[in-house]
C-alpha cells in the first residue's frame, strides 16, 4: 500500500460526515412526506396541530413551573454568542434551547416605547419536523403564542412582567424548500435556534448568523441610544442527538474550538455499558450517577419527565436499535460514517479521553511506545501513572524514513519532554528486524543508533489476534481508584479517531447481494495508529521477546514479570 496522508484521510472523513448526514436528513424527509410528522412525532393535520394549541392555551390554568436540570442550567448561564447542546433522545434539549429563547429576550433593550422587542428564527431541516416538534414543543411551553402556519411560519408571542412588555417575533423555516436560503438572506434576526442541528449544513448555518443583531433597528432605539450596540444579537442556540465524527458540529467541538464564541454542553448518557465476555454482548446499567464521584459523569437527565420513565429508554433497546444509534442517542457519543464493523467498539471518547487530559511524562519517568514501522511510521509514546494505568499523551507521525523519523521527529520530542531516549522503551513492529534491501541496517539497528531502548513485543508470528485482544483487554480493565487503564490526550486525535471506528473490518460482498465481515482489519490510513497502539498494549502487559540493548536505557525493563506482575492486580473490572 502506498503513503497516505493523514490530513487528506481527515478531510475525506468530513466529506463523508457531510454526506452521511444529508442522507440522513433525506431519509427523515421521506419519512415525513409520507408520514406527515417527524420520527416519534404524532401525524396530525394542520388543523390538528391548530386544535391541540387551542386546547393547551384554554386547558393551562395556572403557569407550570420550570426547574431545569443540570444541562439546562448550563445552558442558561452561558454568555457565549453561540451555543451547542448535545444529548440523548428524550432528554429535553429543544425544551431547554426554547425557554433559553424567552429568557435572553428579556434581557434585550427596550424600544423608545419602552417595549422589548425581538425577532427569533427557528430552523429545522425539514418543514413537517419544523411544525411537527420544533413548534409542537414551543407551544406547549408557550400556548399563547399566535401562530399561522404558513410558509414561512409566522407567530407573535406577547409577555407581561410588572411594567415591562415583550414581544417576540417568531418566523420558521424549513430547510428543505428550495428558496429557504434566499429567504434567510432578507430577515432582520434578534436571536436564532436550529434544532437538530446536525443535518443543518454549515453554509446555512452561516447565512443565519450573518442576519443576527440587526433587528430592532438603531431607529427603533431612544433618542439618545440611536447608535450601533445598543440592541444587543442575542446569539444562536443549537441542539442535536450525537453527530458523526466528520461533522462539522465534531470540527467546531473536538478538532477547532473557538472558545471565545462557541459554547459545547454534553449532556450525560442515559446508560452504561460493559461487555460480557462469557454471554458476548453488551449490558446496559441505567445512568443513575454512580460515576460521578470516579469519572465525572453526572446521572441522566429528564427521566421524571419522561411520561413511561425508565421505560421509554428500555423499550428503545429491546426494539432491536443499531449499535450506531445507541452510541449517538442513549450513550451520547460522536457516530462514525466508516464502513465496516469496528476492530475496538470497546473504545469510548467520554471514558477513554479524560477532559484533564494526559500531562507529558515528566523528567525521570521511564516512556513506553509502540511503534508501526514502514514509510508511514506511527508511534504511539506513553507511561504508567501513579494509579497503574496506561497513560498515552502523545502519537508521533510522518510519513518518512525510519531513521529520517526517529532523528528528526522522535529525538526532538523527547528533548521537548525532558525525556532522555534511553529511558523511551520502543516495542516494534516484529518486522523492524527485517534487513532493507538496500543496506545492511535494519529499523531495531537504526533506532538503537538514535539512541532509544527496542524491544519486539511478546509476539509468535506478528499474531494479530493476540494483538487485538490484547489491545481489548486494555481497553475494558480498570487501574486502580477505578479509573479507566487506558487514558488517552485530546491531542492524539489520529489515534481516537481509529479507535472509535476508523479502523474496522471491512464486509466482504460474497454475491446475490449478500455480505459478510471480514476476519482481518481494513488495511486504511487508520491502520497504521492501530497497530502501534497494539504492540504498545501486548509489549506492556507481556514485555519483550527480544532484548536488544539501546542507547542508556536499561536492559530487560520490560520483561514481563516486571509489568504482568503488577498488572495482574488491575484487572478488577470493565469499564464502557
Amino acid at each position: 500500500m502506498g503513503d497516505v496522508d493523514m490530513g487528506e484521510a481527515i478531510s475525506d472523513l468530513a466529506a463523508d460526515a457531510e454526506r452521511a448526514a444529508l442522507a440522513e436528513a433525506a431519509a427523515m424527509s421521506e419519512a415525513d412526506l409520507s408520514s406527515g410528522a417527524g420520527p416519534g412525532g404524532e401525524a396530525l393535520s394542520d388543523d390538528g396541530l391548530r386544535d391541540r394549541w387551542n386546547l393547551w392555551a384554554e386547558s393551562r390554568g395556572e403557569t407550570k413551573v420550570y426547574v431545569p436540570t443540570r444541562s439546562q442550567r448550563i445552558l442558561h448561564d452561558s454568555v457565549h454568542l453561540l451555543r451547542y447542546m448535545r444529548g440523548p433522545v428524550g432528554n429535553g434539549k429543544t425544551h431547554a434551547c426554547e425557554v433559553d429563547i424567552v429568557v435572553r429576550c428579556w434581557g434585550q433593550s427596550p424600544c423608545a416605547d419602552g417595549v422589548i422587542r425581538n425577532r427569533c428564527l427557528f430552523a429545522r431541516n425539514t418543514y413537517q419536523q419544523l411544525k411537527q416538534t420544533t413548534f409542537d414543543t414551543w407551544m406547549s411551553l408557550f400556548p399563547a403564542t399566535r401562530i399561522a402556519l404558513s410558509s414561512p411560519i409566522r407567530g407573535e408571542l406577547e409577555l407581561q412582567m410588572g411594567s415591562s412588555r415583550s414581544v417576540i417575533e417568531l418566523i420558521g423555516f424549513g430547510l428543505d424548500a428550495g428558496s429557504a436560503e434566499a429567504s434567510l438572506r432578507s430577515n432582520k434576526l434578534s436571536i436564532g435556534f436550529i434544532n437538530e442541528a446536525q443535518y443543518v449544513p454549515w453554509d446555512i448555518v452561516k447565512v443565519i448568523l450573518e442576519r443576527l443583531g440587526r433587528y430592532p433597528d438603531v431607529e427603533d432605539a431612544p433618542a439618545r441610544h440611536r447608535k450601533q450596540g445598543y440592541f444587543k444579537n442575542l446569539g444562536l442556540n443549537f441542539d442535536t442527538n450525537s453527530p458523526v465524527e466528520g461533522s462539522w458540529w465534531w470540527e467546531h467541538a473536538v478538532k477547532n474550538p473557538n472558545p471565545v464564541d462557541e459554547f459545547f454542553i454534553d449532556c450525560p448518557p442515559v446508560f452504561f455499558r460493559t461487555w460480557d465476555k462469557a454471554a458476548g454482548r453488551w449490558v446496559y446499567e441505567e445512568n443513575r450517577g454512580q460515576r460521578y464521584e470516579s469519572h465525572g459523569v453526572p446521572p441522566a437527565e429528564n427521566i421524571e419527565n419522561l411520561q413511561e420513565g425508565w421505560q421509554y429508554y428500555w423499550k428503545l433497546l429491546r426494539t432491536g436499535c443499531t449499535d450506531d444509534y445507541i452510541r449517538r442517542n442513549l450513550l451520547n457519543e460522536y457516530g462514525t460514517v466508516r464502513s465496516g464493523t469496528p476492530v475496538y467498539g470497546e473504545f469510548s471518547r467520554r471514558t477513554h479521553v479524560p477532559e484533564h487530559g494526559v500531562a507529558p511524562p515528566g523528567r525521570g519517568r521511564r516512556v513506553f511506545a509502540g511503534i508501526d514501522l514502514g514509510r508511514t511510521p506511527r508511534a504511539v509514546m506513553s507511561y504508567l501513572g501513579d494509579d497503574g494505568g496506561m497513560k498515552v499523551f502523545s502519537v508521533l507521525a510522518r510519513d518518512c524514513s525510519t531513521q529520517t523519523f526517529a532523528e528528526t521527529v522522535m529525538r526532538p520530542m523527547c528533548a521537548l519532554w525532558g525525556v532522555a531516549p534511553g529511558t523511551v522503551t520502543c516495542y516494534i513492529d516484529p518486522a523492524g528486524k527485517n534487513m532493507g534491501e538496500q543496506t545492511d541496517l535494519n529499523s531495531m539497528m537504526i533506532l538503537k543508533a538514535a539512541g532509544f531502548d527496542v524491544a519486539l513485543p511478546m509476539l509468535k508470528n506478528n499474531d494479530l489476534a493476540v494483538r487485538v485482544e490484547t489491545a481489548r483487554n486494555a481497553l475494558t480493565r480498570l487501574a486502580r481508584g477505578g479509573v479507566p487503564y487506558v487514558e488517552i490526550d485530546h491531542s492524539c486525535e489520529e489515534l481516537i479517531l481509529a479507535l472509535a471506528g476508523g479502523y474496522t473490518y471491512a464486509q466482504i460482498k460474497t454475491g446475490n447481494g449478500q455480505s459478510r465481515t471480514s476476519d482481518t482489519p481494513d488495511k486504511g490510513p487508520y491502520s497504521h495508529v492501530a497497530n502501534a497502539f497494539e504492540y504498545l498494549t501486548v509489549g506492556m502487559k507481556y514485555g519483550r521477546r527480544e532484548e536488544v540493548a539501546g542507547g542508556g536505557g536499561s536492559q530487560g525493563y520490560g520483561v514481563s514479570e516486571r509489568f504482568a506482575a503488577a498488572a495482574s492486580g488491575l484487572d478488577t473490572g470493565m469499564v464502557c
